[in-house]
């Protein structure tokens, strides 16, 4: 582990946010296109989880100095979260315009919710603050129900 960059934590923190954007944009997009509340579910907690990663950004930020401590514990590039989105809304630009079956889109949002981006928020800073840890778990256990309700569906499809 390494003690943080707050700029570089900063800005990784603030691309997740955005990766968790367009994953409930894709979402969306999926529940108008097969008009299942199951979609808009997804959808709402992506944009939930979204604002928890930036509250997450602002705990560190303003939580300089204090007692608590904050180490980088597994940490993301821009990029590869950046190379994340970029693969994200290529797959919304194809629902959007090609006739993706349902079983595909579910075995893409599987492997979207599998992803190294969006498994074990815990793990991304390690910290004492409890505030960030009740955040960085919610997020964790929404993430596996998405697993675990994604799979259903898959399960459904076959």
């Amino acid at each position: 582990m390494k003690p943080y960059n707050l700029e570089e934590l900063q800005e990784v923190l603030k691309i997740m946010a955005q990766c968790e954007t367009a994953i409930s944009i894709l979402y969306k997009l999926c529940s108008q296109t097969w008009k299942e509340d199951f979609w808009l579910s997804l959808n709402k907690d992506e944009i939930k989880h979204s604002e928890n990663v930036k509250k997450m950004a602002e705990i560190i930020r303003n939580r300089l100095g204090s007692e608590a401590t904050f180490l980088y514990n597994r940490p993301f590039t821009v990029n590869s979260v950046q190379s994340a989105i970029n693969g994200i809304m290529e797959t919304i630009e194809r629902l959007k315009s090609e006739d993706i079956s349902k079983k595909k889109i579910l075995s893409i949002a599987l492997d979207i919710e599998n992803s190294a981006l969006e498994r074990k928020y815990s793990e991304i800073v390690k910290t004492n603050d409890i505030e960030y840890q009740a955040i960085s778990k919610t997020i964790d256990e929404e993430t596996k129900e998405h697993r675990d309700k994604i799979r259903k569906k898959l399960e459904e499809q076959k």
